[in-house]
């Protein structure tokens, strides 16, 4: 693998995310669905009962079983956006690790290197991997929040915006089966087809329907998108520090030519940058990649071939003894 292919390769993985993040959010996107649908079961269960005692509307007790309910539904989907998320910000960071892997083990090969062997490579490698994985989920955002709490976060928000698609009902004077269909409908198919279903709109509905999001997993979408490419950011620096072949320097590289109002055109124009120097992510949805420079790979197999043969090379002996040999001795 060249140089010039570990660039592009780096390029692919991040151009890879957009599909993973969809694969991740179908998953969630289904506990949305069941959570929704659990319920849309309770209000109606609602429904009977009032029908039952001879009521019109939703009793006090019912709607305590409805929030009761919501606070499971939450705590459902928080949970399968960690598990998701952190499930796909694996595979994210695998990508970058397995590149540096096959970069290395062929480097090594083509230059005859026998004291470096494949398997402590792969080990470097994914316990870097894993390191990786344990800082993204860990970090505190500017927020204040790990990855972890803004994941029960968005479960909070779903039991907020379904409180108000209740709400939005209610005002509209629907009855609870009606509710119960809209609850379904919404999670499903959006805030467009929720409207659709109202007509036009009596007084104190649209008060309620301000507050109901677009789409009821943009939060989750959002928080998986974020972590991902995040992730593959983070992978990209630290393998690219392990890597004797990387110079040090890192491009900061956009995602396409749209200008979004953020800093990352300036980022990407002062590349290549140190590892003192290089930005932090700028803003949420950022879906740019960090890519580390190496060596040609001419220069580097020279390098390689001397350092087989013994003479001494600072870089090679200092990643020999620092890298290689404590994941060697440890194995």
């Amino acid at each position: 693998m060249t140089s010039a292919e570990f660039r592009r390769l780096s390029l692919a993985a991040r151009n890879s995310l957009g599909r993973l993040t969809r694969q991740t959010m179908r998953l969630v996107k289904a506990t949305y669905e069941r959570a929704a649908e659990q319920v849309a079961r309770e209000v109606a269960l609602a429904s009977i009962s009032e029908a039952l005692a001879g009521q019109s509307a939703i009793t006090t007790q019912s709607l305590v079983s409805i929030h009761r309910q919501l606070e499971a539904a939450a705590a459902d989907i928080a949970r399968a956006i960690e598990t998701q998320g952190t499930a796909g910000i694996r595979l994210s960071v695998e990508k970058i690790g397995t590149l540096n892997d096959t970069f290395l083990g062929e480097a090594f090969n083509r230059a005859g290197v026998t004291k470096v062997n494949r398997v402590t490579i792969a080990q470097i490698v994914s316990g870097l991997n894993e390191a990786v994985v344990r800082s993204v989920v860990n970090r505190i955002w500017q927020d204040g929040y790990t990855f972890s709490q803004r994941c029960w976060r968005a479960g909070q928000r779903f039991q907020d915006d379904i409180k108000n698609v209740l709400s939005a009902g209610l005002a509209q004077g629907r009855d609870a089966l009606a509710i119960a269909q809209d609850i379904q409908i919404y999670t499903a198919d959006g805030k467009v087809q929720l409207m659709q279903r109202y007509g036009e709109l009596v007084r104190g509905t649209r008060e309620f329907s301000k507050r109901i999001p677009k789409v009821v997993d943009y939060r989750a979408i959002r928080l998986v998108r974020t972590e991902l490419y995040e992730s593959l950011r983070d992978a990209s620096v630290e393998q690219g520090k392990i890597n004797p072949a990387a110079t040090g320097l890192w491009d900061w590289v956009r995602q396409g030519s749209t200008d979004w109002g953020c800093d990352c055109p300036d980022y990407a124009s002062g590349s290549p940058y140190t590892l003192d120097a290089l930005p932090s992510t700028p803003h949420s949805n950022c879906l740019c990649a960090v890519v580390p420079r190496l060596e040609n790979e001419a220069e580097f197999n020279d390098r390689l071939v001397a350092w087989a043969d013994g003479a001494p090379d600072e870089k090679m002996d200092a990643w020999y003894r620092d890298v290689y040999l404590p994941t060697e001795t440890a194995a």
